[in-house]
C-alpha cells in the first residue's frame, strides 16, 4: 500500500522515456500543493496518483486508486480552513491521473471515493477528475469506479470520470456506481467528454443514485470538438428530487461527432424539473448518431421549460435508428417550443424510432407540442 502524507504532492511522476509497472497495489492519492494567501488559499491537485509526461509509460494491473480518508477530524479541518480563509478553494486538473503525452494502460483496476461527511470546501473546480488525457493515449480495461458522499458540490466540473482534451481515452468494459444524498453540480460534460480528443467506451455501465440533485450542465456525456463513440453503453439513474438546467441534461454535441450504438438508458425520479434546451440530447452544429439505444424515463411529477425539451438540434445533423423511447408521468407540465424534438437549421432523421408517452394529467403551453421544424428539415421513416 502506498499512502501519501500531507507533504506529498503525488505518488508517481513518469518522466520522458521512463516506464513504471505496478501490480496489486493500493494507492491513496497525493495531497497536491497549497498556494496563495498564507500558503493555504488554493489547494491545487495535478496528477496526484501519477503524472505521465511525453514519452512515458505507466501500466497498472489489479490496483486500487483511493481518495484520501474523509474522517470527522479532516472534515472539521476543512471547515476551519474555510472560516480562517474565506477565499479557500480547491482546483483539480487530472486529480488522480494526468497524461501529458505518454501512454497509460490500466487493467482490472478500481477507483474508490468515500466521503461520509461530504465536502468542507465548497469552492471547487475540476477538469478531468479521475483521468485527464491532454495528449497521448490512455486505455482502461475492466476499470470499475465507486463513489459515495453525504453531499458533493462542484460549481464547475468537466469530465468527472474521464476527459480527453487532445489525446485518446478508451474504456473497455467496467462500470461506475455513484451515490449522493445531495449533489450540486455545474459544468460541461460532467461525467465523460472530449474537448478536441477521442473518447471510446465499449461495454461500459454507469449507475447513479441521488436523494436530491441540482445540476446545471452542458451534457453529462458529449463532445465539444472531438469524437465520442459509445458502444454498448448502459446508463441508469434514480433520483428522489432533481432540478436540471442547461443545454443537454444528458448528452451534448457542439461541433464534434457523437455516436452511440447498442446500449440502453433508464431514468427514474419522484419529482423532476428541467430548464433549457435539449432535455436528453443537445446538438449545436455537430453530428449525432444513435442506433439501437432504447430509453425509458418515469416520473411521478415532471415539469420542463425551454426549447426541444427532449431533443434539440440547432444547425447540426442527428439520426435516430431503432431507438424506442418510453416516457411516463403521473402529472406533467411543459412550456416552450417542442416537447419532443426541436429542429432549427439542421437535419434530423428518424428510422423506426418509436416513442411512447403516457401521462395521467398533461398540460402544455407553447408552440409545437411534439415537433417544431424551423429552417431545417426532418424525415421520419
Amino acid at each position: 500500500m502506498l499512502n501519501a502524507t500531507n507533504r506529498v504532492e503525488r505518488l508517481f511522476d513518469i518522466l520522458p522515456g521512463g516506464r513504471l509497472e505496478t501490480r496489486n497495489v493500493n494507492m491513496v492519492r497525493g495531497f497536491g500543493r497549497n498556494l496563495g494567501l498564507n500558503g493555504n488559499e488554493i489547494n491545487l491537485v495535478v496528477g496526484s496518483i501519477a503524472r505521465v509526461q511525453v514519452g512515458g509509460q505507466f501500466t497498472a494491473t489489479a490496483c486500487m486508486f483511493r481518495e484520501r480518508n474523509n474522517t470527522l477530524p479532516s472534515f472539521i479541518d476543512e471547515i476551519r480552513r474555510k472560516i480562517r480563509t474565506p477565499t479557500a478553494r480547491n482546483r483539480q486538473f487530472g486529480q488522480l491521473i494526468l497524461v501529458l503525452g505518454g501512454t497509460i494502460t490500466l487493467t482490472a483496476c478500481r477507483s474508490i471515493r468515500f466521503r461520509p461527511f461530504g465536502n468542507g470546501i465548497l469552492n471547487a473546480m475540476v477538469i478531468g477528475r479521475d483521468i485527464n488525457v491532454v495528449a497521448g493515449m490512455c486505455t482502461l480495461i475492466g476499470h470499475n469506479t465507486a463513489s459515495a458522499s453525504l453531499w458533493s458540490v462542484n460549481y464547475f466540473i468537466v469530465g468527472t470520470l474521464g476527459l480527453a482534451m487532445g489525446g485518446t481515452l478508451t474504456f473497455v468494459g467496467g462500470n461506475n456506481i455513484g451515490a449522493n444524498l445531495l449533489q450540486l453540480q455545474a459544468g460541461v460534460m460532467s461525467n465523460f467528454g472530449t474537448l478536441a480528443g477521442s473518447l471510446v467506451t465499449v461495454g461500459y455501465g454507469y449507475t447513479s443514485v441521488k436523494g436530491m440533485l441540482l445540476r446545471f450542465v452542458a451534457g453529462q456525456f458529449g463532445t465539444v470538438a472531438g469524437v465520442s463513440i459509445m458502444i454498448g453503453f448502459i446508463r441508469g439513474s434514480a433520483d428522489g428530487c432533481k432540478c436540471q438546467g442547461g443545454a443537454g441534461a444528458t448528452h451534448a454535441t457542439f461541433t464534434g461527432v457523437n455516436n452511440r450504438h447498442a446500449g440502453a438508458e433508464t431514468g427514474y425520479s419522484i419529482n423532476g424539473a428541467f430548464f433549457g434546451a435539449g432535455g436528453t440530447n443537445y446538438v449545436a452544429s455537430g453530428t449525432n448518431f444513435v442506433q439501437a439505444v432504447p430509453r425509458i424515463g418515469t416520473y411521478l411529477t415532471a415539469s420542463s421549460n425551454g426549447v426541444g425539451l427532449a431533443s434539440f438540434i440547432g444547425a447540426g445533423t442527428s439520426t435516430n435508428s431503432y431507438t424506442a423511447q418510453l416516457s411516463a408521468q403521473m402529472m406533467r407540465f411543459n412550456a416552450g417550443v417542442a416537447t419532443d424534438l426541436f429542429q432549427g437549421a439542421g437535419w434530423h432523421t428518424n428510422i423506426n424510432a418509436t416513442r411512447f408517452s403516457i401521462q395521467l394529467v398533461n398540460a402544455f403551453v407553447g408552440a409545437g407540442n411534439q415537433l417544431f421544424v424551423g429552417f431545417g428539415g426532418a424525415a421520419f421513416i
